[in-house]
């Protein structure tokens, strides 16, 4: 394990959420805002890239009324870079598991030490401080958008944030992003307003 300046072309990030503040029965909505999704889930998303299929959707079908799909060299992530996070260290374990298979197969896993627990906000404001959370939050933000491609679910709000953010400041609107929310959480109780009928970013 070393220090990192960057991140290297061709990594993959991919941003496992799972407090208890967006799963849970504790969120704001009073039921959970997403589906926790298991760590598999992601990794096959992230096989897809490597192995350089091409079937990668712009939108879900769900949102989207057409089937175009993102367009990327076959070749462009078959370094097995992986730029990861989550609120849960055992993920993180997982994830540098992945760097230990045999030579051919193993990954290039890096990630940010970081104050992490599934606690809900409150609880992990109390505990690490409101400036460590920004700091900490803002380094990882900052990487992500040094990444080439994007795991991450809509449902999410910070997987938003990174989704607007590389589309605009880091100028890789057509780098693949591959949203795992086949439901959005939404601020509107009786469906999307009139002239909004996918409800892309659910906010």
């Amino acid at each position: 394990m070393g220090r990192l300046d960057g991140l290297p072309a061709g990594t993959v990030a991919v941003h496992v959420r799972t407090s208890v503040d967006k799963t849970t029965n504790e969120s704001w909505m009073g039921k959970p805002e997403m589906d926790r999704l298991s760590f598999d889930t992601y990794m096959e998303k992230v096989h897809m890239l490597v192995a350089g299929e091409r079937g990668v959707r712009v939108l879900h079908e769900n949102y989207s009324d057409t089937a175009q799909c993102f367009r990327y060299m076959p070749s462009a992530f078959a370094r097995r870079l992986l730029f990861f996070n989550t609120e849960d260290e055992v993920e993180v374990r997982r994830a540098m598991s992945l760097a230990e298979g045999k030579s051919s197969q193993a990954w290039d896993v890096s990630f940010c030490t970081a104050n992490r627990t599934n606690e809900g906000i409150i609880t992990r404001k109390r505990k690490f401080g409101i400036r460590n959370i920004v700091i900490e939050s803002l380094l990882n933000l900052e990487l992500f958008l040094e990444a080439d491609a994007w795991i991450c679910t809509l449902a999410s709000a910070w997987c938003a944030i990174i989704d607007e953010l590389r589309m605009t400041v880091g100028g890789k609107a057509s780098a693949p992003f591959i949203d795992l929310a086949f439901k959005r959480p939404t601020r509107y109780h009786r469906g999307c307003p009139e002239g909004m009928p996918l409800c892309y970013s659910g906010w």
